[in-house]
């Protein structure tokens, strides 16, 4: 044999796992020694850590020889006191006769009944500064002190390694079972009923769990089973069946928990307790190990533990649960029921950050007893929904301290996002750090539905990084490390618990992906009835089956049925249409396929146009731009908005019809007289060493507005008009037929005259030499609505006022009768410097611009915007009260009248500060005439379905994410008075708000909800009309949301049909 060379090898079939005496570790401290001289060479049979791990990990140390050592001829493994005993507390009392048995378990019985505390809340207990430096114990020595110390009686050894957690870690995996593991070809085998959860049971791998509804307190530390004894009393039992569970050391997915937002008693709380005393339990088994072996090593100093396995007993960093919540509120249940079922005490030095951070409790916080809010929403917005928190626990030998170093934690609490940016070194001030990660023996992620609204992608990110070999050294002493952490097999060890309410196919996902335990798996399977016996109303419900083998496949099949057999059928177009989304995924998703949609369009217009021409790349063409070699004057002429607001006048009083035009690819026609080059842009493929050199403008020149203009006008005088001596982006034809008018502002245009047919003339003509769309009558024009009346024009800007107020951040719905305060005088020097001068400078611009149609704010944006070079807090205050006040006038329009009379009372612009929508829009269509209500479950279909109704023309609103009661108002207004056919509505606002929309009596499922209790109230809201209808699209992939809404049995009958259409009634 190589005596470079570390052998190991895993045990066979049949065979008894071993490892190899002390041969090994010789060659393990030559490589320590001189890694260089000794190049570390593994068979393939088994992994281990490369050199630099070991270099890193193990410490540098001279090892004696054996003269010096003694008659034993075999060298000791290398153990660093520094590392063992010197963190320890005080020496333990061991005895003094060989034949006495230190009986800690009674020890601590007797010794629980003195420091026992109340636990009913948070405790403000003083704690000597002893805590800070005593009792600490790191991966090198030991995990922290324990409530036993054994002398190593064989009877009592005996007692402690019979429970699941030392069988758990004692445990070394064999190749045959790493490649099943991969392969994951175990299937659930075996069932047993779950109790008080009705219609449902556990399944299994392996072999089946024994007792998993017995008192298995056996296994549970003496002075842990005590405590719980005294504070759970007679609700232990219905704690120690989730808890026998968790205890087997198998990965959990329990995703029928009692709903978060079923009140008070109604919470799931035995379920919570049981993984928290499972965690507890495990935290004090590992750490009791530990303890045990530095009493046996101090009191036997020239102990050979080379060929003993009993001392590997530590991981590469000490952290070994990891708590994964969504929320603030939830990370502060966690930590107040772990500390009541600890029998250690909190430290009270940081109890009033944690308060101050994570606010107080439920009990003292209160939720209001009155809220326009759903249930649902109040309990999970009840108290601090912040999503971004990381912190430690650590128990030591008098208590549990918070806000501990993450590598002498125990226990890490965090939400995936805050992981995730420590994990990628994007949180300000922060290294790039997942090294404590590395040792995690439990993950619990519970409300796991609440984790996969917003931050899921997160999530998988955190599991990917779990139990990956540490970049640094950490004080880990490599001669202690469990072999299968150095086998890089930790993870195969890790127990993952998911909680949620319900199951989803991401969660589904993940349970089955990066869930490995050796032990097996554990799940709930429920039998649903479906909730269609909580409609109310006589509808009939036609499901539709897609065919589709993958979610995009089933996300494309029902975008074309809903486009090619709804759409151009006229179905909706016709009759009115409401939709409802669901998940960020699928709204970002589309979102970039209209982004690569657009981007393909774009560049093919530039081909069309000749935009450029590929050439060699010129050796001396600069990668910048210089004023007077490649370009000169940037100015361009933009029509100002008194000219518009003139022309609308002089068309209201002659009562001319208005037309508008848009320019596609406005600056491509400007041609270019100086020598530009570019590099190709992202997806255009051109031969290597070739550029483009422009022959026309693109929209990031400098000189690109001006070259279009110029490209304009000399086309449209060629014509025989000419530029007003007032406003040069106005002109002006004069015929014996009249005056014909035409506006340009950029690539916007507007016409009117008199004479439809010139108008006509007009725009073929320019249609020969510009690429243009025919917008028809005006109706938006520069972030303008203007509605045209028998009694003149209405200007408003709704629309660009709701724009603002969601960019400004608005959450409340307070309104102001006035934009600012009656004898107001504001100096330079009031209050505190704003933060964020940016975003004062920002809204006041917005609002110099709004000013063009809402002049009744022109004296208040005078006087803030003399502020913006140095804003403060005051300035901002008053800044916010002029936003309020447009939210409670948002409807407000100033009128163009036709009459001469009217017109003169109004030429001056006065304001309607209480116009509404009703004054304007004719009703094109009855409500008895009812609509569609279109329900689609997620953004990503919510923006695909909006892009093709806008390609088609369609008009559309769409209810919100978190809208307020006045937006939901408006809404219905503009889909009742048939202004807007199409009303897209989503489960996230359905959550926020449940909206009674009544009017409609076809009710549309584009794809089903993830919560169950919507498909009801969805379908409860038709009303009364006769021929109420509801149409629900799915695909084979929806299995998991079919089976909660028509029942587990009808769920696999859709699905395994060979039908394709289903009418429930």
């Amino acid at each position: 044999m190589d005596p470079c060379t570390i052998w190991a090898r895993s045990a066979g079939p049949g065979e008894t796992p071993q490892r190899f005496g002390l041969f090994p570790f010789l060659a393990a401290a030559a490589v320590l020694l001189c890694p260089r001289a000794f190049p570390l060479q593994l068979p393939s049979c088994r992994r281990a850590p490369p050199p630099s791990l070991l270099w890193q990990m193990g410490k540098r140390k001279t090892m004696p020889s054996a003269a010096a050592r003694g008659p034993k001829s075999r060298p000791k493994r290398p153990r660093s006191v520094k590392q063992g005993a010197e963190l320890r507390e005080e020496n333990p009392q061991l005895p003094e006769h060989d034949d006495e048995i230190v009986d800690t378990e009674s020890r601590a019985a007797k010794t629980i009944q003195h420091d026992r505390k109340p636990n009913g809340r948070f405790q403000d207990i003083q704690q000597s500064d002893e805590d800070d430096t005593e009792d600490e114990y790191n991966t090198s020595s030991a995990n922290a002190p324990g409530d036993t110390i054994s002398n190593g009686n064989d009877c009592f050894d005996e007692m402690e390694t019979s429970c699941s957690f030392h069988r758990h870690v004692s445990h070394i995996i064999t190749n045959e079972e790493v490649k099943a593991l991969i392969k994951k070809s175990s299937k659930f085998k075996w069932e047993m009923p779950a109790v008080d959860i009705p219609r449902s049971k556990w399944v299994g791998t392996g072999a089946k769990v024994q007792g998993a509804y017995d008192d298995n307190l056996h296994d549970v530390k003496g002075k842990l089973r005590d405590h719980w004894l005294h504070v759970l009393s007679d609700r232990l039992n219905s704690r120690m069946c989730f808890f026998s569970l968790c205890n087997s050391y198998r990965d959990i997915m329990h995703c029928n928990k009692k709903p978060f937002y079923l009140k008070r008693n109604g919470v799931d709380s035995s379920t919570m307790d049981g993984y928290l005393m499972h965690a507890l339990n495990h935290v004090h088994r590992t750490r009791d190990v530990v303890l045990r072996n530095d009493a046996k090593l101090r009191n036997d100093a020239e102990r050979d533990i080379s060929d003993d396995n009993t001392y590997l007993d530590q991981g590469f960093t000490r952290p070994k649960v990891l708590f994964l919540l969504p929320l603030k509120s939830f990370a502060r249940g966690i930590v107040k029921r772990l500390i009541q079922l600890s029998p250690l005490p909190q430290k009270n030095d940081a109890m009033g950050q944690f308060k101050k951070e994570f606010g107080e409790s439920d009990d003292e916080m209160g939720i209001p007893e009155y809220s326009t809010k759903p249930a649902d929403f109040d309990l999970l917005f009840a108290g601090d929904t912040d999503d971004h928190f990381l912190f430690g626990l650590k128990l030591t030998k008098k208590s549990i301290k918070l806000y501990s170093n993450f590598y002498s934690s125990d226990i890490i609490v965090a939400s995936p996002l805050a992981l995730k940016r420590r994990i990628d070194g994007s949180e300000h001030g922060k290294e790039k750090d997942f090294d404590f990660l590395s040792s995690i023996e439990i993950v619990v992620v519970d409300h796991a539905d609440v984790i996969s609204m917003q931050n899921w992608a997160h999530l998988e990110s955190v599991f990917e990084q779990l139990n990956r070999l540490p970049s640094k050294e950490h004080g880990t002493n490599v001669m202690r490390i469990r072999p299968w952490y150095l086998d890089q097999h930790a993870q195969y060890y890790r127990q993952t618990i998911l909680l949620s309410s319900y199951l989803t196919p991401e969660i589904n996902a993940l349970f089955n992906g990066l869930c490995s335990s050796y032990e097996g798996k554990i799940k709930m399977v429920t039998e649903y009835s479906g909730v269609l016996p909580k409609i109310q109303l006589e509808v009939q419900q036609v499901y539709e089956r897609l065919d589709a083998s993958t979610i995009a496949e089933a996300d494309d099949a029902r975008f074309d049925y809903f486009c090619n057999k709804l759409m151009s059928a006229g179905q909706l177009i016709d009759h009115g249409c409401r939709v409802l989304l669901d998940s960020d995924f699928c709204y970002v998703q589309d979102r970039h396929t209209g982004h690569l949609l657009a981007m393909a369009e774009e560049i093919a217009a530039l081909e069309r146009t000749g935009t450029w021409d590929l050439v060699p790349t010129p050796s001396h063409i600069r990668p910048i731009t210089q004023h007077g070699r490649d370009y000169d004057e940037t100015f361009a002429l933009v029509a100002h908005m008194s000219t518009v607001r003139a022309l609308l006048a002089v068309a209201s009083v002659r009562e001319w019809s208005i037309s508008q035009l848009d320019i596609k690819n406005a600056f491509l026609n400007g041609e270019l007289r100086e020598e530009v080059y570019m590099q190709p842009p992202p997806g255009y493929s051109v031969p290597e060493g070739m550029v483009c050199r422009l022959r026309r403008s693109l929209y990031v020149l400098k000189q690109a507005p001006r070259a279009w203009f110029q490209r304009f006008a000399s086309v449209v005088t060629t014509a025989g008009f000419f530029a007003s001596a007032h406003d040069p982006a106005l002109f002006v034809h004069t015929s014996s037929r009249g005056r014909t008018f035409l506006l340009l502002y950029v690539d916007d245009m507007i016409i009117t005259r008199d004479d439809p047919q010139f108008i006509a003339f007009v725009k073929a003509r320019l249609s020969e030499q510009f690429l243009m769309s025919d917008l028809g009558s005006l109706r938006y024009f520069l972030g303008i609505e203007i509605s045209s009346t028998p009694e003149g024009f209405y200007l408003s800007q709704e629309k660009y006022i709701q724009s603002l107020l969601d960019r400004a951040s608005i959450t409340d719905h307070k309104t102001e009768e006035t934009p600012m305060e009656l004898n107001l005088h504001l100096s330079a020097t009031d209050g505190d410097l704003f933060d964020d001068p940016t975003r004062y400078r920002h809204i006041v611009g917005s609002l110099v611009y709004l000013g063009v149609t809402r002049p009744d704010i022109s004296y208040s944006v005078h006087i803030l915007s003399q502020f913006v070079s140095a804003p403060t807090q005051l300035h901002y205050s008053h800044l916010l009260r002029v936003l309020r006040y447009l939210r409670g006038t948002i409807t407000g329009a100033i009128s163009v009248a036709c009459d001469p009379v009217k017109h003169e009372l109004t030429k001056h612009i006065v304001i309607d500060a209480y116009y509404t929508r009703a004054q304007v829009y004719a009703k094109i269509q009855d409500l008895d005439e009812g609509g569609l209500l279109l329900f689609v479950s997620s953004y990503f279909e919510y923006i695909r379905i909006s892009n093709f109704l806008k390609s088609k023309e369609a008009s559309f609103c769409r209810i919100g994410e978190a809208t307020s009661q006045q937006d939901i108002s408006r809404s219905r207004l503009w889909f009742f008075e048939g202004k807007k056919k199409i009303l897209l509505y989503s489960e996230r606002s359905h959550f926020y708000h449940r909206y009674k929309i009544r009017g409609t009596k076809h009710l549309l499922i584009y794809s089903l909800p993830e919560r169950k209790e919507f498909y009801p109230e969805l379908i409860n809201m038709l009303g009364e009309s006769e021929n109420r209808k509801c149409n629900v699209l799915f695909s084979r992939l929806d299995l998991l949301k079919l089976e909660r809404i028509v029942g587990t049995s009808s769920a696999r009958r859709l699905i395994s049909s060979d039908k394709s259409m289903f009418v429930f009634c």
